[in-house]
């Protein structure tokens, strides 16, 4: 590693965020400047001056201190939902999701796809299901590594999005995903 550090007062950068701590930029802040910057030996001190704010940001890859979300939406039917998508510029991770239905009556079945965002989420448009399950109780238990495709870790970016269907019949359900912020 080196010790070079570019001259901060040729840095753009500093100019259009001057007003801002680390704690109020956005990532579509760093996305609107970082786009437009071509990988060549000229901009090499915006590129080195960029990934130095990320990492002050925790941009790095790993979980974001106070980033963890959690969705939240309450059907009535069998139709397709999509559940989580991302900001521009952003990556979340999925920790965990599940349901919880009242009024159930049989066998429900909980079925989680991903997909690219603005398609309708079945294997049948270009998603993949992620998860399969079925179970007579309303709130169910994934029981083992079988229920579910082994995609650990979930990562969602701007491109994509999360999405489930609950089929059966219920009067309501409360599904739920949480994710934390890693990018």
């Amino acid at each position: 590693m080196s010790n070079y550090a570019p001259n901060p007062i040729k840095e753009k950068v500093y100019d259009n965020l001057q007003n801002k701590t680390l704690g109020t930029v956005e990532a579509s802040d760093i996305q609107t400047l970082t786009d437009p910057t071509f990988i060549q030996a000229t901009n090499q001190d915006a590129l080195i001056t960029y990934n130095m704010i990320n990492k002050a940001m925790m941009r790095d890859g790993s979980p974001m201190p106070n980033t963890m979300v959690m969705q939240e939406v309450t059907v009535t039917d069998n139709t397709g939902t999509a559940m989580l998508t991302c900001p521009k510029g952003q990556v979340l991770q999925v920790l965990n999701y599940g349901y919880k239905a009242t009024g159930s009556t049989g066998t429900l079945t909980f079925t989680a796809f991903m997909g690219p965002k603005g398609q309708e989420l079945t294997s049948e448009q270009g998603g993949i299901r992620i998860l399969y399950y079925q179970s007579s109780a309303a709130t169910p238990v994934i029981n083992s590594d079988a229920d579910y495709r082994a995609l650990s870790p979930l990562i969602i970016d701007e491109n994509f999005q999360l999405g489930f269907t609950l089929g059966g019949s219920y009067t309501s359900a409360t599904i739920r995903v949480f994710a934390v912020r890693v990018r």
